[in-house]
Parts: C-alpha cells; sequence; structure tokens
C-alpha cells in the first residue's frame, strides 16, 4: 500500500527529482514547481511561470551541484539559483524552427545534452 506525501490543486506531477534530501515535483499543465517539506506540504518554488506548460524533467548535475528543469511549449530550461530559491532561464530553444519542448537532458562528460522537439517529446 502506498502513502499519500500530501496535495495539491493541480491536475497531476509530470516528473520528480530528488535534490538535497529534498523531494521535487513539477507539474503538468500549468508550469509549477513544488518542494515536499518532509511533513505533509508542498510549498511551491516560484520563477518557472513563463515555462508555458508542463514540467518535463528535473535533474541534479555533478558539474555544478545544481538542479536544472526542462519544460514544454517555450523550449526553455531553467536552474534552480539557491541564493534567491527561485528558478532562471538559462537556455532558450529557437522556436522559429518549431522546437518548443525541451523534452530530456542528462550529465555526459562535463556537459549537459538537451533533447528539444515539437510539437511534442513523444
Amino acid at each position: 500500500m502506498l502513502t499519500a506525501v500530501g496535495v495539491t490543486p493541480d491536475p497531476g506531477f509530470f516528473s520528480l527529482a530528488t535534490y538535497r534530501g529534498y523531494l521535487f515535483a513539477g507539474t503538468y499543465g500549468e508550469p509549477k514547481v513544488y518542494i515536499h517539506d518532509g511533513a505533509s506540504l508542498w510549498l511551491q518554488v516560484p520563477g518557472i511561470g513563463s515555462a508555458g506548460e508542463s514540467v518535463f524533467d528535473m535533474r541534479e548535475y555533478s558539474i555544478d551541484n545544481l538542479l536544472y528543469a526542462t519544460t514544454e511549449s517555450t523550449g526553455k530550461v531553467f536552474r534552480l539559483n539557491l541564493a534567491t530559491q527561485r528558478w532562471d532561464v538559462v537556455f532558450q530553444a529557437n522556436l522559429a524552427h518549431g522546437w518548443n519542448n525541451a523534452c530530456s537532458h542528462l550529465e555526459h562528460r562535463g556537459s549537459i545534452p538537451l533533447t528539444i522537439g515539437g510539437p511534442s517529446c513523444s
């Protein structure tokens, strides 16, 4: 049996990541990222609202030990700014080519390859 870890008003989560001992969840639909407080609350991390739609993927990289998020509809990649506790845009795909989805990313040999797709990542 699974135990719920809290509720949000959102239709669902699209991505999950652990970072510095916390659980982060990216939403489906309206772009939001929540951090779980370890008890029962999901607290929203501000600054990712310009993403356009869902938060596809999140992960930490050893390059800088920061958390990155890829997003749907605007081709943006965000990085969590620990000083401000907000998300900053660090990449914007060329939307003129129809590349409107930053789908997935990983760390490989000291760089962060990124898959960009349009109109969807599937």
